[in-house]
């Protein structure tokens, strides 16, 4: 199957995705152009595809091309009323998008299939995940550790923007299962998601040598009285 294939398959329902190489071709609005001016050429290349996916994404929704600059904090600003995701790794860029009306926050993380170094696991994984790599080092063919740490990367990207506020990796944990899904809890309740929000189960596969994961929050924000 192709990255386009796989990608559609585990996009969450209501929210749409696409994915372009990174191969220079991509043009950036000139706001877009002013946030990554500095960096080297390969970055500008992975940026500029990040971007060409999701006004490609967008355009499904029947938003028409527009800037998608980033913020301090790195994040993408989306148009008004849309919530997305971009992710980048081994020469793809993708993205997804959908409205904030139906989705409260999107998580996609790309990155290659190799398995994490082993200094790196005390970092990442919470001890009832390293109890569960020693007894299953591989999950459908992928090395747990590493699908454990794409999932965790995703949620990130779907929670944070909502919060804005930064949780370790073992500040969260997460349940890797053989059909391709993934559960995920925080460890400490100071990362939790404000009242009337829910993280739905999320989605992971692997094709080639990537491994993506995807996840979504979905709810209503309670608005406190004034």
């Amino acid at each position: 199957m192709s990255i386009k294939s796989v990608l559609q398959k585990i996009t969450p329902q209501r929210v749409t995705s696409e994915v372009f190489p990174i191969d220079g071709s991509h043009d950036l609005f000139d706001t877009e152009e002013s946030c990554i001016r500095n960096a080297v050429p390969l970055r500008q290349d992975e940026f500029a595809a990040g971007r060409a996916a999701a006004r490609a994404a967008l355009k499904t929704l029947g938003i028409s091309p527009q800037s998608i600059p980033r913020a301090k904090d790195r994040c993408p600003i989306w148009p008004k009323g849309i919530v997305g995701s971009i992710s980048h790794s081994e020469g793809f860029a993708a993205a997804l998008v959908g409205h904030s009306a139906d989705i409260a926050g999107i998580g996609l993380d790309i990155e290659g299939a190799d398995a994490l170094k082993d200094d790196l696991h005390k970092y990442i994984l919470t001890p009832r995940e390293i109890y569960e790599r020693d007894a299953r080092p591989m999950v459908a063919g992928s090395p747990r550790c590493k699908v454990t740490f794409v999932a965790k990367e995703a949620l990130f990207k779907a929670v944070y923007p909502i919060t804005r506020t930064f949780f370790g990796f073992q500040d969260a944990r997460v349940e890797i299962y053989e059909d391709e899904y993934w559960d995920s809890a925080f460890v400490n309740s100071a990362f939790g998601l404000p009242s009337g929000l829910t993280i739905c189960r999320g989605n992971w596969s692997a094709v080639g040598n990537l491994i993506i994961a995807t996840v979504c929050v979905k709810g209503t924000q309670e608005r406190r009285p004034n």
